[in-house]
Order: structure tokens, then C-alpha cells, then sequence
């Protein structure tokens, strides 16, 4: 096992040892003195097998390998330092030791230190988060209920899980979560992040968010459905299209809409998770592939991956939303084959009107869900034609909303 281990009086190291673990200056030279530096450059390659999962190309890693995303940038530096071209740039096994047990220590610090720097958010200490129960997931984290004991009010803690779904960017993808909400902090139909915390022990970053009272919107239709009637149905989507609205002012996609990422708080609907929402100003990677529930998914998407997602994807999800309003159940709930679903989605399949659903309502939401994007109403239409079946007028509709993001009644806004 140690038969090629050396002291530093012996010679040239035997051809047992793997190529990519070797000094370059061994490579280029055979009478080059083997030394410790020469161990620093192994320790390296070492290091980043550790953070890729897989053996280094039997070739110079210097030219080869590439960083693995989310890495820690102390971490990438150490290693890279210790694979440097030249032996005397190398730190010392002493400089290495150190510097691990420094990044160890401070590991998830680095969120943190970014969000008091540009003050973006509180900090919340995780000490002040008490009577933490799971209460879900997602594709991107766990969902959790806990007391936030400052306000001694119930609160949400989204804990991000680090995985593909977000490019293995944990950091990357709150910094992106936070940007969203920045930009939609006084919308009353978009729930509010109030903090940021970290969990010490597992390391892990918490989106500390305002609670609902009522719960999903799956779960508050679930219980009140029967009680609703067509005025308090075509309110909630009304609310919902609001939410839409500001959304799509702000050039932002949502891109997950669907009763489980609407929640009814004080008896009105919110918008939450804007985990893969996406700016259409700019570029993002932080979140690759598909997701989202099938039935609320535009079918353009379902036939064609490499559909870009727009405002009329949207409008197809609000327009399954809808429909769930008047039902009171989620779409296809007994269909069991998501693939069957998928390919009669894709053909055209839809829900069956529900029995005494008002005739302007079912054509709305009929139109939402149009197989043609192009056919499909805009947010600005769904918003008022809604209003005028809630008798509200056109020009209040556009007269109201500014003043209703700044009502200091807002139960939106929690000043902390």
C-alpha cells in the first residue's frame, strides 16, 4: 500500500503513481527533486476530486479540469493554489491546514456577510426561531413553520436544498429568490420575505417569509370550497390575476403558478415561491430544466422543451387556476400516468366545465388555456374583465392600485 511513499533522500518516484496526481515539473523533467511541494500539488488535485465526485483526466488538471459550480471560493482558491505552476507559489501543508479549518468554520457565513454588506434583508438569528415543523418541499427546499419569537407571530422558513435543480448555486439562487421579492416588497398579493437566517449546524441557508393563515390554496379550497360562492371564487381569481399583473410589470415570469404556490391569508390570495421566477430583462442559469405541477404547465412547454417560457405561459396556469376555483378540487386529480397526461394536454385535452359556473368566467378561463399562446388573453384583459364581473369599473381598476401597494392598512407590510 505505501510502496511508493519516499523520504526526501530517495529518488524519482516509480511508474505506479498516477499521472494526474504528478508535479508538472516532474513531468518535465525526470531528474527534478521530488519534495514537499511536490505533495501539495497531489493534495490539490486531491481536493478537487473531493468536490467533483470523480477521478481528474489523466492529463495536466491545470488545463483540464474546470471549478465545480457552488464550490466555495476560499476552497477553489486553497486548491488552485496548491496546483500552481510554479512549486514556490505552493502554500505550506501548515498554510493548507489552516486555511481548511478556517473555511470550515465560516462555511455559510458568506450569504450572510452579502446581505449585511448591500442590506438587502434582516438577519434573523436562528435562535430566535423556535418550534420549527416541517410542513413541506419542493423541488428546490423545505418548507417549514416555525415562531419567530421577536413578533411572537408564526412565520415560514424555506430552507434551499443544494442540488441540480438550482446548478448546485445555493448562494446563486437565494441571492436570485431575494432579488425577486426586492422588486415586489409593497405588491399585497406577493408574499413577503422578512429575513434571512443560517443554520449553523447544517450549514444551511433559511428564507424567513410572512406566514398564512389559511393555508395553500389547494388546502383552503379543500375545507371552504362548498362554502365560496361564485362572488368569493371570482374574487380569489381576481386577486390572483393582480398578483400576475404586478408580476408582469415588473418584467418577471413566475413560472410555477399553480394552488400550491397560492396562499390565502386573512381570507385574500398571495403569491409565493418565486424560487425559479425569472426576470425577462435578463439572463439566468441558476435553474435549469423543466419544473412545476404537469396540469398547470403551458403545453407548449410539455411538447418542446426548448420553448421559451413567456407571459402567456402564465396566463395558461392562471387559466387552470381558474378552473380549480370553480371546482373546488385540482386539475385531473385522479389521473394516476403524468406521461398520459402530458401527451393529452399537449392534444388538446382540458378540464370539464363545472355545472352553473357563470358563462363570462368559463369563456375567461377558456381563453387562458387556449392551445395557441397567440389566442390567449393578456394579464391586463383577465385583471379586468374579472373586475367587471366584481362590478368594479374600468377606471377604478387603473385608478386604485398604486394606492392599494402603499396603504399603510397593508397587511402585507410587517414593520420589524
Amino acid at each position: 500500500m505505501f510502496n511508493i511513499v519516499k523520504n526526501t533522500e530517495t529518488e524519482y518516484l516509480n511508474d505506479s503513481e498516477m499521472i494526474s496526481y504528478i508535479d508538472p515539473k516532474l513531468l518535465e523533467n525526470p531528474s527534478y527533486e521530488y519534495d514537499e511541494k511536490s505533495d501539495i500539488y497531489s493534495l490539490g488535485v486531491i481536493m478537487w476530486e473531493l468536490t467533483s465526485g470523480h477521478p481528474p483526466n489523466n492529463e495536466n488538471i491545470l488545463k483540464s479540469e474546470k471549478p465545480i459550480p457552488g464550490i466555495p471560493k476560499e476552497y477553489l482558491n486553497l486548491y488552485e493554489s496548491c496546483w500552481n505552476s510554479e512549486p514556490n507559489a505552493r502554500p505550506s501543508i501548515i498554510q493548507v491546514f489552516s486555511k481548511i479549518e478556517y473555511i470550515k468554520n465560516n462555511l455559510g457565513s458568506e450569504l450572510i456577510n452579502l446581505v449585511k454588506k448591500y442590506d438587502l434583508v434582516k438577519v434573523i438569528d436562528k435562535n430566535e426561531l423556535i418550534k420549527m415543523t416541517d410542513i413541506g418541499g419542493g423541488h428546490f427546499g423545505v418548507i417549514s413553520r416555525a415562531i419567530w419569537k421577536k413578533t411572537k407571530n408564526f412565520v415560514i422558513c424555506k430552507r434551499l436544498k443544494n442540488n441540480e435543480a438550482i446548478s448546485n448555486k445555493p448562494i446563486d439562487a437565494f441571492f436570485h429568490e431575494l432579488k425577486m421579492h426586492r422588486r415586489l416588497d409593497f405588491c399585497q398579493r406577493i408574499i413577503r420575505i422578512l429575513g434571512i437566517s443560517l443554520d449553523e449546524e447544517k450549514k444551511e441557508y433559511l428564507l424567513v417569509m410572512q406566514y398564512a393563515d389559511g393555508g395553500n390554496l389547494r388546502e383552503y379550497l379543500k375545507q371552504n370550497s362548498s362554502n365560496l360562492t361564485w362572488d368569493d371564487k371570482i374574487k380569489l381569481a381576481y386577486q390572483i390575476t393582480e398578483g400576475i399583473k404586478f408580476l408582469q410589470g415588473e418584467k418577471i415570469l413566475h413560472r410555477d403558478l399553480h394552488s400550491g404556490n397560492i396562499v390565502i391569508h386573512q381570507g385574500e390570495a398571495k403569491i409565493i415561491d418565486l424560487g425559479i421566477a425569472k426576470s425577462t430583462e435578463t439572463e439566468t442559469q441558476i435553474h435549469s430544466g423543466v419544473f412545476g405541477v404537469i396540469a398547470y404547465i403551458d403545453p407548449k412547454i410539455l411538447e418542446d422543451y426548448s420553448y421559451k417560457y413567456n407571459n402567456k405561459s402564465d396566463i395558461y396556469s392562471l387559466g387552470v387556476l381558474m378552473w380549480e376555483l370553480s371546482s373546488g378540487k385540482p386539475p385531473f386529480a385522479n389521473e394516476k400516468n403524468e406521461n398520459i397526461l402530458k401527451y393529452q394536454l399537449i392534444n388538446g385535452r382540458r378540464e370539464k366545465e363545472i355545472p352553473e359556473t357563470p358563462n363570462d368566467y368559463f369563456e375567461l378561463y377558456k381563453l387562458c388555456w387556449d392551445p395557441d399562446p397567440n389566442l390567449r388573453p393578456t394579464v391586463d384583459k383577465v385583471f379586468i374583465k374579472l373586475g367587471r364581473m366584481l362590478g368594479i369599473k374600468d377606471d377604478s381598476i387603473q385608478g386604485k392600485k398604486l394606492s392599494k401597494f402603499f396603504n399603510s392598512n397593508n397587511n402585507n407590510v410587517l414593520y420589524v
